[in-house]
């Protein structure tokens, strides 16, 4: 018997190739079922690591040093981290180690007395007033790929003298910015995954300490331009060119470095940082000559020829400035500045996209990079501050004139953007964002408003208003150049595009000069809202006393998504699965209500104080009841009629509380409800017919507001809502014994149509408040338009 074989079986027959190639594949995917999937796997991976670092580049994860984030070094009068003293060590020959050199530098010169210690030196703040010099200043690349923070090289004598490095937190690159500023609303896979893994910014040093030097000048050289001076006259050359990496990658554009010039400071802060901790020997020609031992030969020369006669320190200087010793002259004139200057130092450093405004304080001093149309990119300029000017202050509660008028202006939807783009619905050419800002110039010349209401949408929003501080100083710069009080509230676009939330955008509009914006209470809006805020108009007389309110709400962006759309709530392509407009919440109409009846009643109609009849007056602090900020008022005893009344009270049959006007960027619902009609049965309507056709499905989505007002019943203190948001609307209609205004689309910029001019709508309060007329100011049309008394609170028997 053979072995191997049963017995009663017949032998295999000899199998064909293709059975064996079909046996062959089901070992295949019997092998392919047991185990896991390779291919698979790999791939998932692959996709969850492109998501990974899609995630990173759109959150801007490029890191900073820890020790950045410290309190105190050069940053705070009453916090400090200096090195500690019990750590200095001593060297067998003597000589100080890196961290006690680093201390005597600390101490060696005492802080400028002229510069204000409470301002940081090692944060990028742009919009404090912090006039503290720039030092020094490089180009450095951040990667998203590096394992250290973005920070360049430097070493603990600089740091003592000139200061750590801050980052312009900007990217040079204009693809980066407008990449992070549209985040889900713009860029593609490719942009979002090369585009910011390599970015240069601009770094800078600033110092308070005085004796250091500082940066005088800036300006941008290209390759085949000249340098703008010599070493000896202070020019330093960055190392690293300005150009982007997107650039570079196309081998497009122009080598374009920055210089800057210095003026004053020691030879050693002239000298590079090769080592992360370089030694304080190694900026000086004499091995183991420190800058210490070089001061201390002057200070030994000083007291030597102050001794022999007796000639003043600054008379001593020049002498030594003099001497024949090469070497002593030398360092004498290192210690001196190099060139006597009438320059202000440059204190802050910022960059501006497209074709705007530099903020206000700011100048633009070149250009970095041109735009491309071509490839949707904008130009960058580079914008630097000198001296900084306190901003100018506003009154917490403006004041009526003398003949008791007080007049407003409301703009609305002006829809600016940072890339350049189109006008909509007009004729007019050219087109452009500074055809908009000469017709804001010219009806704020026409008007001298006392007041102008940006009533939302200031911003555009949908991916072309990435950068806001490029926009905001662009669309503000007529009314801050005219010095005109300004406020304003967001509207739906305004913060659906770029970096800052819509609290901080409206806190970034608080500080910006002759504002009264405020972003009110955080916790309004659920959370998220931001602008609800109120402005009390108070009378010129002494008696300060408060005559009308003008009440500001956030109306929000989008309806919350419910139901199944709740599932998927982001956004595919910048179109939301939100379906209508957000609305004013329960919490802010409670807080409306709540500062409504905090208002002092008058007596009315109210008469000015003369001044004759003033009795004994006050000057003292009390916490004002129309603003959560002390101001100092004055307060008088008036007799009249042998009757001592207060101005504040509200003694007598005549006392009632100041009238107001609310504004809302998106409108109520009741906007479009029935109108009241007058003694003639005519609706109560001004202006021209409406021309929107989405009616109230372009109002908010829900109400409550306009109920909750009409509860007050005569307490009621709201006459008039304003509104934007739909630009072909521009009328107002009573309903129910409220006025509801719409403005009408001011600006060439955002959708409209060829028949209807842009417009903007004039409120003025006569009679200390009690009568408030209004009127249009139209694009071309001259005069005043749609001029009507809106309400009056006397109004003439038989007037309605």
């Amino acid at each position: 018997m053979v072995r191997g074989i049963r017995l009663g079986s017949p032998p295999r027959p000899p199998q064909t190739y293709h059975m064996q190639e079909r046996y062959a594949q089901h070992k295949r995917k019997s092998r392919w079922c047991k185990r896991p999937p390779l291919r698979f796997v790999l791939i998932w991976a692959a996709f969850v690591f492109v998501l990974t670092v899609l995630y990173r580049v759109s959150h801007d994860t490029i890191r900073q040093p820890l020790s950045g984030y410290k309190i105190g070094w050069q940053a705070h009068d009453k916090i400090s981290v200096r090195p500690d003293q019990k750590s200095t060590s001593q060297t067998q020959n003597g000589e100080a180690s890196n961290g006690a050199t680093a201390q005597e530098a600390w101490d060696s010169e005492a802080l400028d007395a002229s510069l204000d210690p409470s301002f940081p030196l090692d944060a990028y703040a742009p919009l404090l007033p912090n006039p503290a010099p720039i030092t020094d200043i490089t180009v450095e690349s951040c990667s998203l790929l590096s394992l250290g923070p973005c920070l360049p090289r430097s070493s603990q004598l600089k740091e003592a003298n000139l200061g750590r490095w801050v980052r312009v937190d900007r990217p040079l690159g204009a693809d980066t910015a407008a990449q992070k500023g549209r985040g889900a609303l713009g860029g593609g896979v490719f942009d979002k995954l090369f585009g910011n893994i390599e970015s240069r910014y601009i770094f800078y040093r600033r110092s308070r300490r005085a004796g250091v030097r500082k940066v005088v000048d800036v300006k941008i050289v290209k390759a085949n331009q000249p340098a703008p001076g010599t070493r000896e006259q202070g020019w330093h050359k960055t190392k690293k060119d300005l150009g982007t990496p997107f650039f570079r990658m196309l081998g497009t554009g122009e080598q374009v470095h920055l210089w800057f010039q210095t003026v004053g400071g020691h030879k050693g802060d002239d000298e590079e940082d090769d080592s992360p901790m370089a030694s304080p020997g190694q900026h000086h020609n004499r091995p183991g000559h420190t800058i210490d031992d070089m001061f201390k030969e002057i200070d030994d020369e000083f007291k030597h020829m102050i001794a022999g006669d007796g000639k003043g320190k600054t008379e001593v200087i020049e002498i030594i400035g003099r001497e024949k010793s090469k070497e002593l002259g030398k360092v004498a004139r290192e210690k001196l500045p190099r060139q006597s200057t009438q320059q202000d130092a440059i204190t802050e450093i910022d960059l501006v996209y497209g074709q705007n405004e530099a903020f206000p304080g700011f100048t633009i001093v070149g250009q970095i990079s041109p735009a491309k149309p071509s490839m949707s990119m904008v130009s960058v300029s580079l914008a630097v501050r000198r001296r900084p000017q306190p901003d100018p202050s506003s009154p917490i509660a403006p004041t009526f004139h003398q003949d008791g008028k007080f007049k407003i202006m409301q703009i609305a939807d002006l829809h600016f953007s940072t890339s350049p783009e189109p006008c909509r619905g007009t004729d007019t050419t050219p087109c452009n964002a500074k055809t908009m800002t000469d017709l804001m110039g010219q009806w704020l010349d026409e008007e001298k408003p006392d007041l102008v209401v940006f009533s939302g949408d200031q911003l555009n929003g949908q991916g072309t208003s990435w950068d806001e501080r490029s926009v905001l100083a662009t669309y503000l710069r007529p009314v801050i150049d005219r010095k005109i009080l300004w406020t304003s509230i967001m509207g739906n676009h305004d913060s659906q595009t770029g970096l800052l939330t819509r609290r901080e955008l409206q806190l970034l509009l608080s500080h910006m000069p002759y504002s009264l914006a405020r972003a009110g209470p955080a916790n309004l809006h659920n959370g998220t809202g931001a602008g609800n805020y109120y402005i009390h108009l108070r009378a010129p007389t002494p008696d300060a006393t408060h005559l009308f309110s003008l009440y500001f709400l956030d109306s929000g962006v989008n309806a919350p998504v419910t139901g199944m759309g709740s599932l998927l709530p982001w956004s595919f392509f910048g179109i939301s699965a939100s379906k209508g407009y957000d609305w004013v919440r329960k919490d802010q109409i409670q807080w409306l209500l709540d500062q409504s009846r905090k208002v002092v009643k008058h007596i009315v109609p109210y008469k000015p104080d003369s001044g004759k009849d003033l009795g004994r007056i006050w000057a003292k602090r009390r916490q004002d009841q129309d603003s959560s900020r002390l101001v100092t008022t004055r307060r008088s005893d008036i007799r009249r009629d042998d009757k001592t009344w207060d101005a504040h009270s509200a003694e007598g049959s005549g006392g009632r509380k100041p009238p107001a006007l609310l504004w809302v960027h998106i409108p109520l619902p009741e906007f479009f409800s029935p109108v009241d009609k007058n003694e003639l049965g005519q609706d109560m309507i001004i202006g021209q017919p409406q021309g929107e056709t989405s009616g109230i499905r372009g109002a908010q989505k829900e109400g409550g507001l306009y109920d909750a007002l009409q509860g007050q019943g005569a307490e009621n203190d709201v006459v008039g809502v304003l509104s934007g948001h739909m630009h072909e609307n521009a009328d107002c209609r009573r309903i129910k014994g409220i006025w509801m205004c719409f403005n009408g689309g001011s600006s060439l910029l955002g959708y409209g149509s060829t028949k209807m001019e842009r417009r903007v709508r004039i409120i003025e309060l006569e009679q200390w408040g009690e009568q408030i007329n209004t009127w249009h100011r139209y694009e071309r049309t001259r005069g005043r338009l749609d001029e009507a008394t809106l309400w009056e609170m006397f109004p003439a028997k038989g007037k309605h």
